[in-house]
């Protein structure tokens, strides 16, 4: 079995928002100030607003009709890496050949182990187990050598707002819903100072109040912010 092609295919459609996104995490340009000051209004709520979606997924195809899936992708980036750079190195490889192939798509460009490069990278790397599971009709997790019959999850609430109480109602919320655990995201780094400091002191404290002290509960924030703080 022979890989032929690294297609690409959109899906385009439109939904109704069910989550707020007024907010966002606190990134590494938010040092600069033409950039923060494009924070959003975090007084408004998109609850019910209309949106329309347009997602890029890629199919690595093979002489036998096998075909693995990977998306959505991040970003369309990804997709213009894949389709000038990758694929020339991919097409014409065993499929099932999944650490060598990973090896030339790294050796391809000595920019492959950071950034869009890695990503693109990923992405096709997900295909090929994805196809990998459907040769052996397996589920992938029993390719890589898992036994277990169930993991922890947890939901993660980025694009949710992070004014205290109205996440602490969405929390609540998706609590009730069975979630198990959850994942927050700050919205102040370092330039916003102590007021920043206070304000996602404040997120953590009304989101342990409302889902109780025995709930797993995770603030994430980029590690050369705060790293990974378990409340």
């Amino acid at each position: 079995m022979k890989i032929t092609d690294i297609s690409a295919w959109q899906a385009t459609g439109s939904f109704v928002k069910q989550w707020d996104d007024v907010d966002r995490v606190c990134r590494p340009m938010d040092i600069y100030d033409d950039y923060f000051a494009t924070r959003p209004d975090r007084s408004k709520s998109t609850i019910g607003q209309k949106r329309r979606a347009s997602l890029y997924f890629i199919d690595v195809e093979t002489d036998e009709g096998v075909t693995g899936t990977f998306g959505p992708l991040a970003y369309r980036s990804q997709l213009v890496i894949i389709q000038d750079l990758i694929k020339e190195f991919v097409v014409g490889q065993d499929p099932l050949a999944t650490e060598i192939i990973w090896d030339r798509m790294i050796k391809a460009d000595r920019h492959a182990r950071t950034g869009f490069m890695m990503m693109a990278i990923s992405a096709v790397d997900n295909a090929l187990w994805d196809l990998k599971g459907k040769y052996y009709q397996k589920p992938v997790f029993r390719l890589l050598g898992g036994n277990r019959n169930k993991i922890p999850v947890y939901g993660s609430m980025l694009a949710n707002s992070t004014i205290p109480e109205r996440a602490a109602e969405t929390a609540l919320k998706v609590k009730n819903m069975g979630h198990p655990a959850q994942k927050w995201f700050f919205p102040w780094g370092p330039r916003s100072g102590p007021e920043g400091i206070r304000d996602n002191v404040a997120l953590a404290a009304a989101l342990r109040e409302a889902l109780g002290s025995d709930y797993p509960l995770r603030q994430w924030n980029f590690p050369f912010y705060s790293g990974i703080l378990v409340y």
